[in-house]
């Protein structure tokens, strides 16, 4: 299985806000995995 969590282009002077959507990618391929199917 590859899982792809697409980069976002950000600048470091507010790490944890411009953070947030690499985050929001993890979390919904997590959550989509936790209900999918194919989890075996």
């Amino acid at each position: 299985m590859v899982t792809r969590v697409t980069r976002h282009e950000f600048r470091t002077d507010n790490a944890a806000e411009l953070m947030a959507p690499i985050l929001k990618s993890a979390k919904d391929v997590l959550d989509h995995v936790e209900t999918s199917e194919d989890d075996r």
